[in-house]
């Protein structure tokens, strides 16, 4: 009978770590999308602060990118094709869609994106705690720190353009 909680205890922890591995290859690839269409975004906006403050949210997602995929690589698993093929096309519809839906909307739209991206390194880094790694938690939370600001920028961004203010948000 002690067998049977160890047993139950080894697939748990199994399957905790395959749910972990997926969610940070998702992250990895939906990086990806979010980069592309983030450099459309940046080409659509009139003014020089925001296009600015744009292509540096563009580089902040490709070093959590980047960040992501030595956390892969130190743990042998590796981007699955499939949703690196995804997102490329999710980030180049919804950078086309940018020249389409103009500047508030892509605002709007990158807000309701970057607060996927929290909830998504929230989730990580609970999974990284359910299979006793401390480090890979708090570089989640990490993460999910800078997509806060992120959501932050973009949805003061939204606001201003919906106010019809041209100034920078703070």
């Amino acid at each position: 009978t002690r067998g049977v909680p160890t047993l139950l205890a080894t697939i748990t922890h199994s399957i905790v770590r395959w749910l972990l591995h997926a969610h940070l290859r998702l992250s990895y690839s939906s990086e990806l999308g979010a980069m592309l269409a983030y450099r459309a975004h940046a080409r659509i906006v009139r003014s020089p602060s925001h296009r600015k403050a744009i292509k540096k949210i563009e580089l902040d997602e490709l070093l959590h990118r980047e960040a992501l995929l030595s956390i892969l690589s130190d743990r042998r698993v590796y981007p699955w094709f499939f949703l690196e093929w995804l997102f490329w096309g999710i980030g180049r519809t919804v950078g086309f869609g940018c020249s389409v839906w103009g500047e508030w909307v892509s605002a709007f739209g990158a807000s309701i994106f970057e607060v996927n991206g929290i909830a998504e390194y929230t989730r990580l880094a609970a999974l990284a705690r359910r299979v006793n790694d401390e480090q890979l938690a708090l570089h989640m939370e990490e993460l999910a720190d800078h997509e806060r600001e992120h959501q932050e920028y973009f949805s003061t961004l939204a606001q201003s353009i919906w106010r019809g203010q041209s100034s920078s948000p703070e």
